[in-house]
């Protein structure tokens, strides 16, 4: 949980920094005052938004931890005597590692905007934390942590090996769907309009300029819809593979 708070909070503050910094300079050298930030900066570490998804990275890398690092230390069997049933202890861990994710992202971002407030100075006026957006913010953060927490996990069950399931559970947010797009060439908008961590950042309210096929509040329901496939596929591996014996 510690390291989803520390990567959706710090991107905020280091920007409440630079902003604090610039305007403190321009009211000292008569300079154009930096323009004031909306809400969705406290959200920039969490969910990207032109910036890498660093709260993103950590769910995931949190999720897919808590079975692959049963795995590396050869725990699982006995983990596997008090669950039998393959179905119940993926379940048990998906449903673990979202609980982890939606309070660590609620907390992030919320640690996140209060960072940003204290030193960005008066830059950051526009950000009120009291507000019901941010409250709204921060829940709809953490409703997508917990989702990319367990998706985290599937990819662990998927791939069952240590290094590649961490691999895959951090360039995923941070580089693989900046990759695909980049690919697509002339249908790279329209591309990144149906990947599930861009529309889940959608949802959140970050800016984009893909090409949804659907409104806003169904980016929700098509990524969740994506990456519950993704985690029946996986719960399917993990049923048929040998787990390691201590």
């Amino acid at each position: 949980m510690l390291l989803v708070v520390v990567a959706s909070a710090a991107l905020p503050i280091t920007l409440g920094l630079a902003l604090g910094h610039s305007e403190a300079y321009c009211l000292a050298h008569n300079c154009e005052l930096p323009p004031r930030p909306d809400l969705g900066v406290v959200a920039f570490g969490f969910a990207g938004g032109g910036a890498p998804a660093f709260g993103y990275a950590a769910c995931m890398l949190s999720g897919c931890w808590l079975l692959v690092g049963e795995i590396r230390h050869r725990t699982i069997s006995m983990t596997a005597l008090v669950l039998p049933r393959r179905a119940q202890l993926f379940a048990t861990k998906a449903s673990t590692a979202a609980l982890v994710g939606f309070l660590g992202s609620l907390m992030g971002v919320f640690v996140g905007g209060v960072g940003f407030k204290l030193v960005s100075g008066s830059a950051g006026s526009k950000v009120e934390l009291l507000d019901l957006d941010f409250v709204v913010l921060a829940l709809k953060a953490g409703v997508v942590g917990a989702i990319l927490s367990a998706l985290g996990v599937a990819i662990g069950a998927l791939v069952m090996r240590v290094e590649v399931a961490v691999c895959v559970a951090a360039l995923w947010p941070l580089a693989l769907e900046r990759l695909v797009v980049m690919l697509s060439g002339d249908y790279g908008r329209r591309v990144e309009g149906v990947l599930p961590l861009a529309n889940l950042s959608r949802w959140i309210g970050m800016m984009s300029d893909a090409e949804f096929p659907w409104r806003s509040s169904f980016s929700l329901v098509a990524a969740s819809s994506a990456i519950c496939l993704f985690g029946a596929l996986a719960l399917l591996r993990f049923r048929r593979a040998r787990l390691v014996t201590v």
